[in-house]
């Protein structure tokens, strides 16, 4: 089972929650909502959630909520291809953050633990590799979010930030994209490890 987590990683108040949870056995599953959460943080006090709404791209992008965040200014979840992301602007300053944390089951958890190191090194380096090669902040978090090492990980975060100067409609969809490549890569972790261990 991998659980997709859209809280946030450094502080639980700052986001709402939401959930997917996907059976690892299925080819091509589908979302189960549990809760409510990911996130993203928006910028300059010119930009409001009906400008952000209709910056999405409809031909991109599925649904289009705005869910109740009582620590944000707005908090807009968005859903590409059966994928979960927030946009949120936690206050008038801050940047905009297109982010979410990936969390995994227990039986994909106690896998990892399993692996030899030699086999869980080449696994984290392949993801270091390609979350690196995106525009995105990332991380290994434990249940209370904080930093730990990759065998002791509970979620991913990852996070894609757009300072005031250059928020825009193309940085938005640029950054809800790469913020859905790196999750739609994750999302098969499974297949990562039968490839570094076969």
């Amino acid at each position: 089972m991998i659980v997709i987590d859209l809280a946030s990683a450094n502080s639980s108040e700052a986001w709402a929650r939401k959930s997917l949870v996907y059976d690892e056995e299925m080819p091509h599953p589908e979302p189960t909502f549990r809760a409510s959460a990911q996130y993203a943080v928006l910028m300059t006090g010119k930009i409001d959630a009906g400008r952000v709404r209709s910056w999405i791209d409809s031909d991109l992008v599925g649904n289009i909520e705005q869910v109740p965040d009582e620590a944000a200014v707005f908090n807009i979840l968005v859903e590409i291809s059966n994928i979960n992301i927030h946009i949120i602007r936690q206050d008038s300053d801050g940047p905009l953050i297109i982010g979410q944390q990936i969390e995994y089951g227990d039986n994909i958890r106690s896998r990892i633990q399993a692996m030899s190191n030699p086999d869980r090194n080449e696994l984290v380096a392949r993801i270091r590799e390609t979350l690196t090669g995106l525009p995105i902040i990332y991380g290994f978090h434990d249940e209370l979010g904080a930093n730990v090492q990759f065998v002791e990980m509970f979620r991913i975060f990852l996070e894609h930030r757009i300072y005031p100067n250059a928020v825009t409609q193309q940085s938005l969809m640029t950054g809800l994209i790469d913020v859905w490549k790196a999750l739609q890569y994750l999302d098969d972790i499974t297949t990562l490890i039968d490839s570094v261990e076969g």
